[in-house]
């Protein structure tokens, strides 16, 4: 439960900085040219790995082994990451109002130049932690855990109780004993009859036979 509540937290942080990036690549923030490609790269990057933890949430926690569970944890941790230089890039170009003069535009301009030189080596930096987390899930075939099967593991036993009545030998004898046990006086009591045996010797296959003939005897 605890790592299901904490796969749900990744997908959402995940959401919110894929939709960020989007909003990034707008016309409203006139982004430079590498900067627009930066971005776009780590919105792609960011949404393969989106698609991983939904199909990791969809997951109970005993189907997610621990690669999985600690590289989710990551990613989780990486978004924060991610969605912290979002929020200070948008910071930092975001306007103090329309008005004022030629020289404070001109610095303004200036210092923003400044900070996106900066924001280019963040997000190279981010592609570079980014990358290395798919590598990372691709090394460990964390994508292959994601869609390999569960198995269900069945009783050798089970089959023998969807059986045909004809192809069971030598239970005619003891069930027809059982029937005239619980059948036995006429008071109408409730009755039980215990069957013994080990493993295997077809104890609930000789009681399911005794139940379906004598079952119209039954108040169901």
């Amino acid at each position: 439960m605890a790592e299901a509540i904490g796969i749900a937290a990744a997908t959402s942080v995940m959401g919110s900085v894929i939709g960020k990036l989007t909003a990034l690549l707008s016309e409203k923030y006139q982004l430079a040219g590498n900067i627009k490609r930066g971005i776009r790269s780590l919105k792609d990057e960011l949404s393969s790995m989106d698609a991983a933890l939904q199909d990791l949430a969809d997951k109970d926690d005993d189907q997610i082994d621990r690669r999985s569970k600690d590289w989710s944890h990551k990613v989780r941790e990486l978004s924060y990451d991610i969605e912290d230089c979002i929020d200070r890039f948008v910071l930092n170009h975001s306007h103090g109002g329309s008005k004022g003069n030629f020289v404070r535009k001109a610095i303004r301009k200036v210092k923003m130049l400044w900070k996106d030189m900066g924001t280019t080596e963040e997000i190279q930096e981010l592609k570079r932690l980014v990358g290395a987390q798919s590598e990372r899930a691709n090394r460990y075939g964390t994508h292959q855990c994601l869609a390999s099967p569960q198995t269900v593991h069945m009783d050798p036993r089970a089959p023998i109780l969807f059986q045909d009545e004809r192809d069971l030998v030598g239970i005619n004898g003891p069930r027809e004993d059982i029937i005239q046990l619980l059948k036995a006086d006429e008071e109408n009591q409730h009755k039980v009859v215990s069957i013994y045996g080990t493993a295997g010797q077809g104890k609930t296959t000789l009681a399911m036979e005794v139940y379906r003939n004598i079952t119209e005897s039954y108040d169901c």
